[in-house]
């Protein structure tokens, strides 16, 4: 029986190929039964932590900073009073919080749930969205603070997609909106950090 080489050289360009147009090449091969880390891992809430962002998109400076001005517990939820501050917007205090069901909570939108299998998806509701499925990923994001192994979220909305991106004992490392044209609209990216 004689192999045919033209099949396998045309299996290899078609696999490659599909890999490229999919977009995986920054995709993280995962364990199966892989758990999202521990919601306190992906987020470290601890007073004095700070966090310096920049719109990689935005037509001039867009930057802000997020400094943890104290934490509070009660029960099973610890919670940190942030302070945003930047170039293109008002300085406002917002609220992180880590609930006893492991999930990472934005002004009491409790979006991110941690300790569940990597690549689950989950339905939740957002007050500007509706209900809305989150799916999670594991990919490699590289943004001015350094190359990250990321935990991604991921929801479709009204206006595009939102990716919020988690790396471990860091915090959240980039936040895009895709837009319904597929471009990119925000791309709020890490440049610097501190977890005291």
């Amino acid at each position: 029986m004689k192999f045919n080489y033209m099949i396998l050289i045309m299996y290899i360009i078609f696999t490659c190929t599909a890999l490229v147009l999919s977009g995986c090449s920054n995709s993280v091969q995962s364990n199966k039964n892989e758990l999202i880390p521990n919601a306190a891992n992906l987020m470290p809430l601890v007073k004095g932590a700070v966090w310096n962002y920049e719109d990689l998109n935005y037509y001039e400076e867009f930057t802000y900073k997020w400094e943890v001005l104290n934490i509070s517990t009660s029960g099973n939820t610890t919670s940190a009073t942030v302070f945003q501050a930047g170039s293109q917007s008002e300085d406002r205090e917002f609220t992180i919080s880590i609930n006893d069901k492991n999930e990472i909570c934005f002004d009491g939108i409790c979006a991110f749930r941690s300790g569940i299998e990597l690549g689950a998806t989950y339905s939740i509701s957002i007050p500007t969205d509706g209900i809305v499925e989150i799916s999670t990923l594991k990919e490699i994001i590289d943004v001015p603070a350094g190359k990250f192994d990321a935990f991604t979220y991921s929801w479709y909305g009204d206006e595009g997609q939102w990716l919020f991106s988690f790396a471990e004992s860091v915090g959240i490392i980039r936040v895009r909106t895709i837009g319904i044209d597929g471009g990119i609209d925000d791309d709020h990216a890490l440049t610097s950090y501190h977890i005291p």
